[in-house]
């Protein structure tokens, strides 16, 4: 492997049969990747679908030769103490699908962040005219560049805002405007994944809180500590009970509401199970009839209009399919948003 910025001269020396020798030799200059710069973000903290957020790559520099530079701006789903302590928790999702010359994208609508703090980490990747790249997600301070993706106040305000999106983002592909709207597209089938998903995926609670709707809250004292947790199913509620299994006689410590209300909780292999149990225990809603979503808190007018914009974002997409250049950033957009929704 060669160093980056460095000269190298390679000799080839030949001898024949009868001793005579001859020799050649050739200097290669190895392409410096781009260097010296940081990534930006303002705000610090917003809305998902909502806040528009402007990314910067500043002070980025090259040979004078290998200018002009192209920026694609990303992000890595991880905390920003991730994003540092490990190098697998910095996959890059691009924010466009093609590089630009400019240094700043404005007008970016950003996924919602993971875990308890809804947290992402903002990357760069800049190019040269030969190449070579660079990947950063530090800013002027040498911190990573964490911002603060957070979820509508509501179910009424995603649905709201996932409607108005998807009709911006088929008016800016009537446009031609295709490259930043792919991952507006990827976006938005996120927030519809969420729709449906439990919302405390991912979010780590301390042993005295539980995650109520994505938030840690802390533990009410069970009615016996001694009991066994059950496993709990998505929409449980912090308050305990007790729950006997009848036909064994075993008590064990359980929600006392849980598919928010508006289900019931399955477990398997068996009907009473702890995450602990060696058979492996799982634990899924089974939602009353006019109910949906992993912890049913989806009532049938949410429900429908969920479908209705996964239908029309699918349309957008395929209709996307035939226009964009197939590039890495194109491709990668394409693959975020498939395995969103």
């Amino acid at each position: 492997v060669h160093a980056p910025g460095e000269r190298y001269t390679f000799r080839l020396t030949a001898t024949d049969i009868d001793g005579q020798s001859g020799e050649s030799e050739v200097t290669l200059d190895v392409n410096q990747s781009p260097f010296g710069g940081f990534v930006e973000v303002e705000p610090a903290e917003g809305v998902v679908l909502n806040t528009s957020f402007t990314l910067r790559a500043s002070s980025w520099t090259d040979d004078a030769e290998d200018f002009p530079l192209r920026f694609v701006f990303g992000y890595y789903r991880a905390s920003a103490a991730e994003a540092q302590a490990s190098v697998a928790a910095r996959v890059f999702v691009p924010l466009s699908a093609s590089l630009s010359e400019r240094s700043v994208a404005e007008g970016v609508r950003l996924p919602e962040g993971v875990g308890a703090s809804k947290e992402l980490v903002l990357a760069v990747r800049v190019v040269d005219q030969l190449g070579s790249s660079t990947e950063a997600f530090t800013g002027s301070d040498g911190a990573p560049v964490r911002v603060v993706v957070r979820p509508p106040a509501s179910e009424a305000d995603r649905a709201a805002l996932v409607t108005a999106r998807l009709a911006a983002v088929s008016a800016s592909l009537e446009e031609g405007d295709v490259s930043e709207r792919l991952s507006d597209m990827a976006t938005i089938a996120s927030s519809l994944r969420t729709e449906l998903s439990d919302p405390c995926d991912g979010v780590a609670c301390s042993t005295e809180e539980e995650c109520v709707q994505g938030v840690c809250v802390a533990l009410p004292p069970p009615a016996d500590l001694a009991l066994e947790q059950l496993l709990e199913c998505p929409g449980a509620s912090v308050a305990q009970t007790e729950v006997v299994d009848e036909a064994s006689g075993t008590r064990w410590r359980g929600a006392a509401v849980e598919c928010s209300g508006h289900g019931t909780c399955a477990r398997s292999p068996v009907p009473l199970c702890a995450a602990s149990d060696p058979r492996g225990c799982v634990a899924t809603c089974v939602c009353a009839a006019t109910w949906a979503g992993s912890d049913c808190r989806l009532d049938e007018e949410a429900f429908a209009a969920l479908q209705r914009n996964l239908e029309s974002l699918l349309t957008l997409q395929a209709s996307s399919l035939t226009t964009f250049e197939p590039s890495e950033e194109a491709v990668a957009n394409q693959v975020a948003l498939l395995s969103s929704i």
